[in-house]
């Protein structure tokens, strides 16, 4: 089993290429489009209205990331969950997609804020793993934000 991240515009390609995949939804909200086409909505994963709308007023992204590791991910248990999610498959847990709605690194150098990537740095703490991001192979996730490495290619 390898774990992902993505966002929910990838959901399509995802399928294409993991037919099999669990797609899962870590947002508060999501449409109802989105809803018909991921297989579980986690919201307990999803930051609290508070958390987010204090982080739209100030800003403080360090303040986002103490909340949301204190409000959300304290009180998670990431064994059990993974054992839930094993329990939905009739062949045992293939690749795992966390989702939500903010765009992965567009080749700028610098992916959006969000907090897919604090919960894959809880993960991959917890589990000894690498969380992946999807399409993009060469990244450091640094802030909780993509950051596309430069490539050695280009330099010479």
């Amino acid at each position: 089993m390898k774990i992902f991240t993505s966002y929910y515009a990838m959901i399509h390609k995802i399928r294409e290429e993991f037919p099999h995949a669990l797609i899962i939804a870590t947002s508060g909200h999501i449409d109802e489009r989105i809803q018909n086409s991921v297989d579980v909505w986690t919201k307990k994963l999803a930051p609290t209205k508070k958390i987010y709308f204090d982080y739209k007023e100030d800003s403080d992204w360090k303040k986002y990331v103490e909340n949301y590791k204190t409000e959300r991910l304290s009180l998670f248990d990431f064994l059990e969950y993974f054992e839930y999610l094993e329990s939905l498959t009739e062949d045992g847990l293939t690749d795992v997609f966390l989702l939500c709605y903010e765009k992965a690194d567009d080749g700028s150098g610098k992916g959006e804020f969000c907090h897919r990537h604090i919960i894959a740095e809880a993960i991959e703490q917890e589990f000894n793993t690498t969380v992946h991001e999807f399409k993009h192979s060469h990244y450091d996730r640094i802030d909780y934000r993509m950051n596309s490495r430069i490539s050695t290619d280009c330099l010479f």
